[in-house]
């Protein structure tokens, strides 16, 4: 689906399932690249993606430090 906004309009999304760290990723890829807020309301909170960061800092994505850690050590053995 193509969406046909104004430049710097916010774009807004509401979906009742936890965001996967993929698709966090690119988000933030997505705001940083095309200049925009995306503001992602997911089963838990809100994301705020401007300028290639969210508000949540990138905890939300792994959960805790331990998933983080697992995360990061299964990137390097692929």
């Amino acid at each position: 689906m193509r969406l046909n906004t104004a430049p710097g309009t916010t774009i807004r999304v509401m979906k009742n399932l936890r965001v996967c760290a993929d698709c966090h990723m690119a988000i933030k890829l997505m705001a940083k690249v095309y200049d925009r807020e995306i503001v992602i309301r997911d089963r838990g909170r809100f994301h705020h993606f401007r300028g290639g960061s969210c508000s949540c800092k990138d905890y939300w994505p792994y959960g805790n430090h331990q998933d983080l850690k697992w995360h990061l050590e299964s990137q390097v053995l692929h």
